[in-house]
Order: structure tokens, then sequence, then C-alpha cells
């Protein structure tokens, strides 16, 4: 089987996720997760629930130092994450980017 390597979240909603992992109700810190082939669907409860798709990890949790209102803590995080936020850089962020100022749409006036 070839596999590309990717990463990348995903919106609950698409069509073909696993039904199972979508819906367990997680607590805060904990993950779940489907693997078929070389494909694997990871969900993992912070604040709220996040979907993400990887052909190039497996389901391990790392533990990391996160900023917080009364200094770093540690805590647990799977490593697709860990890497989803190394290396987002440039859709994100053109996405944020573009929020912020409105574009002129074509009128007829």
């Amino acid at each position: 089987i070839l596999c590309w390597v990717c990463l990348g979240w995903v919106v609950s909603n698409r069509k073909g996720l696993p039904k199972d992992v979508l819906k367990e109700k997680l607590q805060k810190g904990e993950m779940t997760y489907a693997k078929q082939d070389c494909l694997m669907c990871i969900k993992w409860k912070d604040t709220r629930n996040v979907l993400v798709l990887s052909t190039a990890h497996s389901a391990d949790m790392k533990q990391v130092s996160v900023k917080s209102k009364t200094g770093p803590i540690l805590k647990f995080k799977p490593s697709a994450i860990i890497d989803y936020n190394i290396n987002k850089t440039g859709v994100d962020h053109g996405d944020q980017m573009v929020s912020y100022y409105p574009f002129q749409r074509k009128s007829f006036k």
C-alpha cells in the first residue's frame, strides 16, 4: 500500500469518518482513535473536541509544557497535534489574516 504523508484537522460532519470515534464522549485530556490501512483518525478533547487525520503518526501522547495564567504547566497531547501546531504556517495563518480585513465585493450600484 502506497501512502502519502498527510496531516490535517477535519470537521466532525465530514463524510467517511468512523462513527465510533465521533460518538465517543471524552473528558478533558483524553484521546480516542481509529485506523484503516495507513490513515488514522484521532479525536482529542482539550477545551473542545479536535479531529485530526494523519498518515504519518501513531496514537501516542507526549508531554509538553503549555503557557497558562498561573505559569507553565505540563500537559499530554497527541503527537499528531504537536506536529500540526509546529508545522501549520501557510494556510491557517493566511486564513486568519484574511478574516481580519473584509474584502470588497463587486456590486452593480
